[in-house]
């Protein structure tokens, strides 16, 4: 699961370790432990790549993760550094961190090195679905309308979200295998670091602009199906939500249900 720094918090990492066995990657906020950690390690070990346990929030009800995290490379350092008249004491700005909450055993045990291992995760993190998309495409295909009234607006919004679903779990149908779908939560084959390599040099041979994310020409990996039957019971609370909403928005002429102190008022 690839979730943004916005989620890195201690109910939240609780909840994805109990939900999902601690399949989770996300960046680190850097907080004073993540800083202090990052130069402590610097000051023993220098510009190099690692993990280590931390814990965030209080004592009381603080959560344990791995923080994994590779060094910029030394002309990346010297750029940003003089760009951005950093400290050159804050060391924790030369290094890029993720949080995991298992180790990443699989690629430990094929003998990758912590700097190829932060290689793999950044390039899988730059496959995730992005939140920004979805808001797009919610533009897209919500309903247009001048209507100020409560109820049409805020079916128009819920309209726009259930079609939204249905779309991602149409494409999630069409990748399906069989009759059955497998019972892991993955939804793809990690890119090994020779296919993230060519797609490198791909990209580079073709000069792209700086600003463009060419994703179609990222190393391919297999699809492999996943559970879609939490989709299936979300669309179909959807549809619910939205037949309710249009009983209300029939039985009160389009305007917002009235409160109970209006109902009250009324009577």
């Amino acid at each position: 699961i690839y979730l943004d720094r916005g989620f890195y918090q201690v109910d939240v990492l609780k909840y994805l370790r109990h939900k999902f066995s601690g399949s989770v990657l996300m960046p680190v906020i850097r907080t004073s432990r993540v800083k202090t950690a990052i130069k402590q390690w610097y000051e023993q070990y220098g510009y190099t790549a690692g993990e280590m346990k931390l814990v965030i929030g209080a004592k009381n009800k603080s959560q344990e993760y791995i923080l994994i995290f590779a060094p910029l490379s030394e002309e990346y350092r010297t750029k940003w550094r003089k760009k951005k008249n950093a400290n050159p004491d804050a060391i924790h700005n030369d290094f890029l961190y993720f949080c995991l909450l298992k180790p990443p055993e699989k690629l430990l045990k094929e003998e990758y090195s912590y700097e190829e291992i932060f290689i793999i995760l950044s390039e899988e993190y730059r496959r995730r679905w992005g939140i920004e998309t979805g808001y797009r495409v919610y533009k897209d295909i919500w309903g247009k309308t001048t209507s100020q009234s409560y109820s049409l607006r805020y079916w128009l919004m819920w309209n726009a979200v259930m079609v939204y679903n249905l779309w991602i779990m149409e494409n999630l149908e069409l990748i399906e295998k069989g009759d059955k779908l497998s019972l892991d939560y993955s939804c793809c084959e990690t890119a090994s670091l020779e296919e993230i390599e060519g797609g490198k040099k791909l990209r580079e041979s073709k000069k792209y602009p700086t600003w463009c994310r060419v994703t179609n020409e990222f190393p391919r990996r297999k699809w492999v199906p996943i559970p879609i039957e939490p989709l299936r019971e979300l669309c179909d609370s959807l549809r619910k939500i939205v037949v309710g909403l249009i009983s209300d928005w029939i039985l009160t002429g389009c305007d917002p249900p009235l409160t109970a102190k209006e109902k009250s008022t009324s009577s």
